[in-house]
Order: C-alpha cells, then structure tokens, then sequence
C-alpha cells in the first residue's frame, strides 16, 4: 500500500458502521427490493438508448485534428472524408424523403378505399332500393292484371309482351 497511490486498491463497501435493524426486517428483501428497481431502470435506460441508436443517424467525426504540422496528403484525405460525408447526409436525406412520400402515398390510397367502399355502399343500396321497388310494382302489376284478365277474356299486349305469347291484331 505504498508508492504514491498506485497499488491501492478500491473498496466498493463503504466505510459506515453497521447499524441496528429493527426485529422482524430483514435488509435482503429491502436489497433485493432496491435491485429489482435498479435493474428495471437500467432495462428502460438500455432500451432507451437503442431506440437512439437505431433512429438517430450518427454523424461521422473528422479525426485529423488539427492541421499544425500536417503533410500534403492531409488535404486530399479531409476531401475524402468530407465527399463521404456529404453522400452519407444525401442518401439520409433521400431516405427520409423516399418515407415521407410512402407514407403519404398510404394515406392517399387507405383513403381512396374507404371513398370506394362508402361511393360502392351507396350505389348497392340504390340497387337494392330499385330492385325492391320493381319487385313490388311487378307483383301490383300481376295482381291487377290477374283480375282485369278474368274479368275480361281480352289480353293485354304489355302481358303477352311478357309471356312472349304472340298476338293476333283483330281485323276491323
């Protein structure tokens, strides 16, 4: 434990009394107690970081330095990485631009479909209001022809049209 400091060693128990616990509790569970928190937030902590990692672009730093005493080479290697640099930002940018407009694109489409379905909807419902309505006028229809034919021995050409029956014209 000589010699300026550098063979110490460090203790991560600190250098407090022990103190008295009351009967009945036991500093374990308290500990594991106070780990367990430790250790969730350092799992949300890790979390965290790794939704920064993966979002986040980094940027890459220039490691020259400072210019002072540098060779001629130094300019052409700053170049480089400057010319890297730019494309790395332009592709990030591209990137970007290529998701927005994906992104709009489903927008614009999910909401052509649910103009589609509601414009589909609308028409199937007049079909059906339609078709319902010559359902019934056709069953009036043949319920009062039905009668008027019974009544009278004479047929009716919009019902021999119907029953594609050919008619005879009376010679008058």
């Amino acid at each position: 434990m000589s010699g300026g400091g550098y063979g110490r060693e460090l203790s991560l128990v600190p250098a407090t009394a022990p103190t008295t616990r009351p009967i009945g509790t036991d500093p374990a569970v308290e500990r594991d107690d106070g780990e367990a928190k430790k250790s969730r937030q350092l799992e949300e902590y890790e979390a965290k970081l790794k939704f920064i990692s993966d979002v986040v672009p980094t940027k890459t730093i220039n490691v020259q330095g400072s210019a002072a005493g540098a060779g001629s080479s130094t300019i052409n290697i700053y170049r480089k990485i400057k010319i890297a640099e730019e494309q790395r930002w332009k592709r990030v940018e591209e990137e970007h631009i290529r998701r927005e407009e994906s992104e709009a694109y489903e927008i614009r489409k999910r909401k052509r479909e649910e103009e589609d379905a509601a414009k589909l909807e609308k028409n199937r419902a007049k079909r059906e209001k339609r078709k319902s309505k010559k359902s019934s006028s056709a069953s009036k229809k043949k319920s009062n022809n039905s009668n008027s034919n019974s009544n009278s021995n004479s047929i009716d050409r919009t019902t021999a049209c119907e029953i594609n029956v050919p008619q005879v014209d009376d010679l008058d």
